[in-house]
């Protein structure tokens, strides 16, 4: 009698382990459809926003553009080379002083192994 229900008992082990699994998998799905749903919530908050790159390597420069580009992200993107003309752009001075100041970088991307230094006295 028992080996004619150790068949069943695994069974139902079985289909419980399959039914946590299709459980789990639900789960990961709803999980994937919410990060979707918030990056692209999060995409139309950006729309028309302007981002700030502040790199000073030409390659590592068009790697991000290109990036960006393959994300689909459409915003204004500001190139600068270092922590000056960042400092320049974000204030209007320099070559900047026709900038309007009404509009600011909403995102702002540093290169944080930069060579020399990047000293943003003056900013708060």
């Amino acid at each position: 009698m028992k080996d004619k229900n150790k068949p069943r008992e695994q069974l139902i082990r079985e289909l419980a382990e399959m039914r946590q699994r299709i459980t789990k998998m639900g789960t990961q799905k709803t999980g994937r459809n919410q990060a979707r749903q918030g990056a692209e919530q999060a995409a139309k908050e950006m729309q028309g926003k302007t981002i700030l790159l502040v790199e000073d390597n030409p390659d590592d420069v068009e790697l991000t553009l290109r990036a960006l580009r393959q994300y689909n992200v459409s915003n204004e993107i500001s190139v600068v080379r270092d922590g000056a003309e960042a400092l320049d752009y974000l204030f209007a001075t320099g070559a900047y002083t026709d900038r309007d100041t009404t509009t600011m970088p909403t995102v702002v991307i540093l290169d944080l192994k930069r060579r020399g230094n990047w000293v943003c006295t003056g900013w708060s």
